[in-house]
C-alpha cells in the first residue's frame, strides 16, 4: 500500500497537466480560490504587487499537499503574471513526536532559506494555512530576520501587517548552559539523569525544550524552537581578537552578543545553501560594497544600535573568526575607507570564546 502511495505521488504533477484543462482563470472568483491567492489579491487591490514578482509556496510531502501546491501555483502564475515556487517539506505526522520534531525543524530551515533570499524591503511574508504550529513557527523565524508578518481577515478581504516580534536570547545563560543544551540537542534524557541545578533550568526555562511524561519517569529533549534558535552558535567555534574582547567588555555586551548569535546563525545559513542567496550575501558579505575583498564586512544591528563586524570563517574546522566590532556609524565608515585604501591586518592574537 505504501509503495502504491509513493508512486501516485510521484505521478501527481503529469497527472495535474490533464487537470489544467479544465481550469478557466477567466471564470475565477477572488475569494473562492485560496487563503494564498487571497493574500496576493489583496497586496494587488492596495497596489503593493509589482507587475512581475516571485512567490514561494510551501507544501507538506503529502498527495493533497503536492496538488493543492500544483493548483495554487498554476493559478497564480496566470492570474498574476508571476514566478510561483513551490517547496515541499517534510509530512507532519502528529502521532510521531520524533518525526514531527524533525519535521518542523526542516521547515524552519526551508523557511529561513527562502527569506535570506529575499530583499527584506520588497518581501511580503505571510505564514498561512496548514497546522497551527507551523503558523507560530513560522513567525518565530520571520521575526528573527525582522520580517513583518502578513495576515487577511478572509470574509472582509482586510489585510493586516504584524511587526516582528523582538527576539532576545541570554548568550550568557545559553554560555552557562552549554553542555546541557548540547547534550539535549543530540539525546533524549530522563528527569533522573539530571542534577537538581539542571531540572531547575529545565523548569524555568521550558519553552526551549519537549517535555513529555512517561510511564517511568519525565523525558526532555531540545525542542525545535531551541534547536533553531542556538544550535548554530553552540556548535560553532568561535575566535575573537583582543580588540572584540574589549569592545564586548566595554560596551552593552548582551548586545553585542546576541548580535554575534545572529551572524553566526546568518554566516552558517549561508554557507549550508546549496545557491548562496544574494539579499544574505549583501548581510554577511558587505565588505564587497566597499571595494576591498577581505576581512568580510557583516552589517548588522537593528535599526536603532549598529553592529558591523570583520570576520572569516573555516568551513572544514567549523570555525568563525571575528578580528573588530564596530558600535559606532562614523567610526566604522572612517576605518573601512582606511581599509579600502589599504589593508586590514589580520595576524593578530586570537582567544576562543563560548
Amino acid at each position: 500500500m505504501e509503495k502504491l502511495k509513493e508512486v501516485e505521488y510521484s505521478n501527481l504533477e503529469s497527472k495535474f497537466q490533464n487537470l489544467k484543462s479544465i481550469l478557466d482563470i477567466s471564470s475565477i472568483s477572488p475569494k473562492r480560490v485560496s487563503a494564498e491567492f487571497s493574500i496576493l489579491n489583496a497586496l494587488k487591490n492596495e497596489e503593493e504587487l509589482f507587475n512581475e514578482f516571485t512567490t514561494t509556496i510551501f507544501y507538506t510531502k503529502s498527495h493533497d499537499g503536492k496538488l493543492a501546491a500544483l493548483i495554487n501555483q498554476y493559478i497564480i502564475s496566470k492570474y498574476f503574471n508571476a514566478d510561483v515556487k513551490i517547496v515541499e517539506i517534510d509530512n507532519v505526522d502528529v502521532k510521531d513526536r520524533i518525526k514531527l520534531k524533525k519535521s518542523f525543524g526542516d521547515f524552519m530551515q526551508k523557511l529561513s532559506n527562502t527569506l535570506l533570499e529575499q530583499d527584506k524591503e520588497y518581501t511580503f511574508f505571510a505564514p498561512i494555512g496548514g497546522y497551527k504550529v507551523l503558523t507560530y513557527l513560522a513567525y518565530v523565524v520571520g521575526s528573527f530576520f525582522g520580517y513583518q508578518t502578513g495576515y487577511l481577515y478572509e470574509d472582509a478581504q482586510v489585510l493586516m501587517k504584524i511587526p516582528p516580534m523582538p527576539i532576545k536570547i541570554d548568550l550568557e545563560w545559553i554560555v552557562e548552559s552549554k553542555d546541557l543544551l548540547l547534550k539535549l540537542k543530540r539525546n533524549v534524557l530522563t528527569f533522573n539523569e539530571l542534577s537538581d541545578d539542571e531540572k531547575e533550568f529545565i523548569e524555568d526555562n521550558s519553552f526551549f525544550f519537549e517535555i513529555v511524561e512517561d510511564a517511568k519517569d519525565t523525558l526532555v529533549t531540545l525542542n525545535v524552537y531551541g534547536d533553531f534558535l542556538i544550535s548554530d552558535y553552540l556548535e560553532t567555534k568561535k575566535l575573537i581578537s583582543e580588540d572584540v574582547l574589549n569592545t564586548i567588555r566595554n560596551s552593552d555586551s548582551k548586545f553585542v552578543l546576541e548580535k554575534i548569535l545572529e551572524m553566526v546563525k546568518k554566516i552558517k545559513l549561508y554557507y549550508s545553501s546549496y545557491e548562496k542567496p544574494r539579499s544574505l550575501e549583501n548581510s554577511i558579505k558587505h565588505n564587497f560594497q566597499w571595494g576591498f575583498e577581505f576581512p568580510y564586512l557583516y552589517k548588522g544591528g537593528n535599526g536603532k544600535n549598529v553592529f558591523r563586524a570583520l570576520w572569516d570563517y573555516n568551513q572544514y574546522s567549523d570555525t568563525i573568526t571575528i578580528y573588530k566590532i564596530w558600535l559606532n556609524h562614523d567610526d566604522y565608515e572612517n576605518d573601512c575607507n582606511y581599509i579600502k585604501n589599504n589593508s586590514f591586518n589580520t595576524n593578530v592574537k586570537l582567544v576562543e570564546i563560548d
